[in-house]
């Protein structure tokens, strides 16, 4: 059985809306470099409200460390939550082989607690890990990852949208060539006698 490990911010930030979309990290999961090196992982999220009622709901997430593209990735298989409120506000982004957890700005003096319900893998040692990124008050709001989703329908890029869109042909723009015509007159000497336009496509 996983040894639970936990953690909680709570945001001593105020907000701007020019800031755009902000937070901190919370956490990443991380799994050894070898091919189908994989996760399974059950987390408690609880985001605290200031005042305000605070939400609970759980995470189901699961993937694969595979070249099956030509590259390495991190495929996820699961990105499950019990409830609809949170995915709202815990996104996740992928780096390398390990994925990391943002949440995003809940107020002044509101935050978020979790805890790793399990964290797993088919091998017979332990080969994925959990490492907190933040812990206790924040004093800096952080820019939000382009790249970030939270659920499977979500996650972006997909790997056959970038190739259609590489692969998609220029339009060919015919080249105009001046050609000179050559004639041949009765006592057998050339001469040029005009220029003519032809398009020419390579």
């Amino acid at each position: 059985m996983y040894k639970s490990e936990n953690g909680k911010v709570i945001f001593h930030t105020t907000y701007e809306p020019s800031e755009g979309y902000v937070g901190a990290n919370l956490f990443k999961l991380t799994v050894e470099d070898f091919d189908y090196s994989d996760f399974y992982a059950e987390i408690k999220f609880v985001k605290l409200g200031n005042m305000s009622r605070s939400t609970e709901e759980s995470l189901r997430v699961s993937g694969t460390w595979h070249n099956g593209t030509g590259e390495y990735r991190l495929d996820l298989h699961q990105l499950e939550w019990s409830g609809s409120e949170m995915k709202d506000w815990i996104y996740c982004y992928i780096r390398d082989n390990s994925l990391y957890f943002f949440g995003s700005y809940p107020g002044q003096f509101c935050g978020y607690y979790w805890s790793i319900l399990d964290l797993t893998s088919r091998s017979d040692r332990e080969t994925e890990t959990y490492n907190e990124l933040n812990y206790g008050f924040i004093y800096r709001n952080d820019n939000r990852p382009d790249d970030v989703f939270s659920t499977l329908e979500a996650e972006i890029p997909k790997v056959a949208e970038v190739q259609e869109a590489t692969e998609t042909p220029a339009e060919i723009t015919p080249e105009v060539v001046e050609v000179q015509e050559i004639s041949e007159t009765s006592d057998g000497t050339e001469t040029w006698e005009e220029t003519i336009a032809q398009e020419k496509i390579e």
